[in-house]
């Protein structure tokens, strides 16, 4: 019937609900009907049914702000081989999600200029690549080099060189280029 018989503190305080007012409560009004008709109650009608045992996935789904969450259901079975039960496992992974999102950029972006460097060029280019190659479409690149800027460098020192570089990749960006690169 899909009615809440057990709940812990944890889950009572990840929805932000009295741990009282969740046990014998309809699923959908706790999680809300999207999550619970598009992912809970299809995988355990499945599970019902014999197509699956268990189910687990990663969601995105908006609670104060969004949420990355890791999502298991489990069927709990009885002494007749029956399913009573469902456990339901949410594991809120938003925190390391973030830190993962900002790992990624910190690797994929020159932290002077703030444009991507030569790893995610390579990566990016490559897909774009067989993007371009699998639907048949032209693919188009455009280099630049910035002439004498050693001589900038030996010359007037390393910050002023560091300024100009900003400036010229903050110039490229204003012309709606959409990605830019120094590898």
């Amino acid at each position: 019937q899909y009615i809440c018989t057990y709940n812990n503190q944890a889950f009572a305080d990840f929805y932000q609900q009295q741990a009282d007012n969740i046990c014998g409560h309809p699923i959908s009004d706790i999680v809300g009907r999207e999550l619970f008709q598009n992912v809970i109650r299809e995988q355990c009608d499945k599970a019902i049914h014999g197509d699956c045992v268990c189910y687990e996935s990663w969601f995105q789904f908006p609670i104060a702000g969004y949420h990355f969450c890791n999502i298991k259901i489990k069927p709990i079975i009885d002494a007749d081989q029956k399913i009573d039960f469902f456990a339901l496992y949410l594991q809120d992974e938003t925190n390391l999600q973030e830190q993962t999102i900002r790992l990624e950029e910190m690797a994929n972006t020159d932290p002077l200029t703030g444009i991507y460097n030569r790893r995610y060029f390579v990566d990016f280019g490559e897909r774009e690549f067989d993007r371009a190659h699998r639907y048949r479409r032209p693919l188009s690149m455009v280099l630049f080099d910035m002439n004498g800027f050693k001589s900038v460098n030996d010359r007037f020192g390393h910050e002023v060189g560091d300024r100009l570089l900003v400036e010229v990749c903050r110039g490229v960006e204003e012309l709606s280029l959409i990605h830019i690169w120094r590898c």
